[in-house]
């Protein structure tokens, strides 16, 4: 429509709608607010990057996958990293361990707190079946906690079953579309939530499904409802086994990649370090992203820091672990270019 002089074109296109029946139609001026994403960080400085360039971190009431081809990489681990983070800031924390691995050892190793004796931080609160957990339960589990907690971490979709499966009512076919099928409805109808929820998943390859270069293909569990429905994708794979002096692995070089990411710039990476008796090491991140930033000078097989100079990487790594005041004035310095340069600041090393 050509703009007419004298009139208001916004009170003419109100009087307009005025006369149909378009339901909530929101005027992004008065309802903007309604629409921002809010994000609470994930303790890895790298990760937060690619998940959000500028407010850095998960965005809240959103779904997240983390899957991978590999076993052994750290994606429980991860999530559980995140959640532990999210508590000590005071966020109400839920773990559904469909599973049934998760050890309160475990919680304890990666600090996660699982009684309530600080009134400051909620214990994390865990739902683990005795004996099955149909997907059924494990959805409206999720449907219904969802309006109540913060971050919500399902360990896994690959094990999750519907319920007719589990009493022996249908057949192997029949399980993988009806779980495919209850999971796209769930997720289309699971939008007005206050809960983060992380799903963990795997992906299996696809029987008699190779691409014309004859590479084999693969495909998530639960059918293709994360791939169209989900917030964020962060797919894990292992780049390189570290090993010690000892010739022993000790860490494995992980490449997170956000295959997808509806509130910032999809296609990044982070290489992150997955320490074997720790899990994903915060003292890592902060070292190699350091390193890109050149805070920290790498000259052959020596990484200097001030006057801090240490030869190997793990060498400088171990100390930085041992020594609080160097590893606070490295989180410090990186911190600082972060907030001085941005997200800019890091080498897109995306490949």
């Amino acid at each position: 429509m050509a703009k007419k002089e004298g009139i208001d074109l916004n009170e003419l296109l109100d009087k307009e709608l005025a006369q149909y029946n378009f339901g909530d139609m929101l005027d992004l001026a008065e309802n903007i607010t309604d629409m921002s994403v809010s994000c609470t960080p994930t303790g890895f400085p790298q990760l937060d990057v690619i998940l959000h360039q500028v407010l850095k971190g998960l965005p809240h009431g959103r779904d997240i996958e983390i899957f991978s081809k590999e076993p052994e990489v750290g994606k429980t681990s991860l999530g559980l990293q995140i959640l532990q983070h999210w508590q000590s800031l005071g966020k109400r924390t839920l773990i559904i361990d469909v599973e049934r691995t998760i050890t309160v050892e475990f919680l304890n190793q990666l600090g996660i707190v699982t009684k309530t004796e600080n009134p400051n931080v909620p214990a994390v609160r865990i739902s683990r079946p005795t004996d099955a957990f149909s997907a059924e339960q494990v959805l409206d589990l999720v449907k219904d906690a969802g309006k109540v907690f913060d971050l919500i971490v399902v360990d896994s979709i690959g094990a999750m079953d519907i319920k007719a499966n589990l009493e022996k009512e249908s057949d192997e076919a029949n399980k993988i579309g009806a779980m495919a099928l209850l999971l796209s409805n769930f997720m289309k109808k699971n939008v007005a939530k206050r809960a983060t929820v992380i799903w963990i998943n795997q992906t299996r390859q696809i029987v008699g499904g190779y691409n014309p270069t004859g590479n084999i293909r693969y495909n998530t569990m639960g059918g293709r409802a994360m791939l169209f429905f989900g917030s964020i994708r962060l797919e894990l794979s292992i780049v390189e086994k570290m090993k010690d002096a000892n010739d022993n692995i000790y860490a494995l070089k992980t490449k997170i990649y956000t295959f997808k990411n509806k509130v910032s710039p999809p296609y990044k990476q982070a290489m992150m370090t997955y320490v074997l008796d720790e899990g994903f090491s915060v003292c890592y991140d902060y070292f190699d992203l350091a390193l890109k930033l050149g805070i920290i000078i790498k000259k052959g097989g020596w990484f200097q820091f001030g006057d801090v100079r240490v030869q190997g990487e793990i060498a400088f790594y171990k100390k930085m672990k041992v020594t609080p005041d160097l590893f606070d004035a490295i989180k410090n310095a990186v911190g600082e270019e972060l907030n001085n340069a941005g997200a800019a600041a890091v080498p897109d090393n995306t490949d």
